[in-house]
């Protein structure tokens, strides 16, 4: 009976969200390495970066940093989840000097969509470890406008994304996990400007900026219904 009773109680204890087909997420760097190669002249840069509510290496890229959140599909059994992860911004800011000079309104706006894809090991347990693949694009652009002239200037940024990692969900209770994981990802940002100056306009082509990887360990929350 004893027996018996012990099995019952584990059996209780674990989590049941089997059955599930949607995650809700978000994830955060908690520590992070960052390298960026420059094209042509230029020295490389290497960030080490530690601490809670950090953006994740690949949002940093965003002229808005900001922490961008997931939506996924779970099928296979509970043993898959497609899915991608997705942020958009949009700021505006104006410069009004007294004297009629630097009289700008700027306009700046950010996103990313980065679809996945993740294996998850030994659906139905506490702890579930995973492993991630994930491609996908981000870009910005900034805007600026001369009240006074209408001169206009533009910066835009694109890139790829491509990264994976692994990590292990933590299940808290039924329908919610904590996610620890290490990843890597790589971003290739290209750029181009436009200016309209008078009647004169001025464009260039997008070209490669240089190479930006991310090494980080991340912590974050998955919410499944």
């Amino acid at each position: 009976m004893g027996v018996m009773l012990l099995s019952m109680d584990a059996s209780a204890a674990g989590p049941t969200n089997t059955g599930k087909r949607f995650r809700f997420h978000g994830e955060l760097d908690l520590l992070s390495l960052s390298h960026f190669n420059p094209d042509g002249d230029g020295d490389n840069t290497n960030t080490l970066g530690f601490g809670f509510g950090k953006t994740t290496g690949v949002d940093a890229n965003l002229l808005v940093p900001s922490w961008s959140l997931g939506f996924g599909y779970v099928f296979l059994d509970d043993r898959a989840v497609v899915g991608g992860r997705f942020v958009f911004d949009l700021a505006s800011s104006s410069d009004d000097d007294d004297d009629d000079f630097d009289d700008w309104r700027t306009t700046v706006v950010s996103g990313q969509l980065i679809p996945y894809f993740r294996y998850i090991f030994m659906p139905g347990k506490r702890a579930r470890p995973f492993l991630e693949g994930r491609f996908g694009f981000g870009g910005s652009a900034i805007s600026s406008t001369d009240n006074d002239s209408d001169d206009r200037g533009t910066l835009s940024i694109i890139y790829p994304v491509v990264g994976f990692g692994g990590g292990a969900h933590i299940f808290i209770i039924d329908a919610f996990s904590i996610d620890l994981a290490a990843t890597f990802d790589y971003a290739a940002p290209h750029s181009k400007t436009r200016s309209e100056v008078g009647d004169t306009t001025t464009e260039t082509d997008y070209e490669k900026n240089g190479d930006f990887i991310n090494v980080a360990a991340q912590v974050g929350f998955s919410v499944w219904f």
